[in-house]
């Protein structure tokens, strides 16, 4: 199963909202990924952005306000120490 990809919207918050950039892009609910939903990417610009299935790329490129695709990978957490590691030395005695 191909992985979804990422498109950037730009909108008005509001009329943003899933089911409304839905039918501004003309895409069925079967061709975006609802569990990742809608998100705000920034704010004072209006951008948001969506996971849609790579066959309904061809709907939406070169729409007003689309950008993209996007890959999409997946992000793991890094481990971090909390602490900078000391740059003492120990010496043994």
């Amino acid at each position: 199963m191909p992985r979804n990809v990422t498109v950037t919207v730009q909108m008005p918050h509001d009329v943003a909202g899933l089911e409304r950039v839905l039918d501004r892009l003309g895409l069925a609910g079967d061709e975006v990924d609802h569990a990742f939903g809608l998100r705000l990417l920034d704010n004072d610009r209006h951008i948001y952005a969506i996971r849609v299935h790579p066959d309904s790329v061809g709907k939406v490129a070169g729409q007003a306000g689309v950008r993209g695709p996007f890959a999409s990978p997946r992000i793991r957490p890094a481990l971090v120490s909390a602490a900078p590691r000391s740059r003492r030395v120990l010496r043994t005695v």
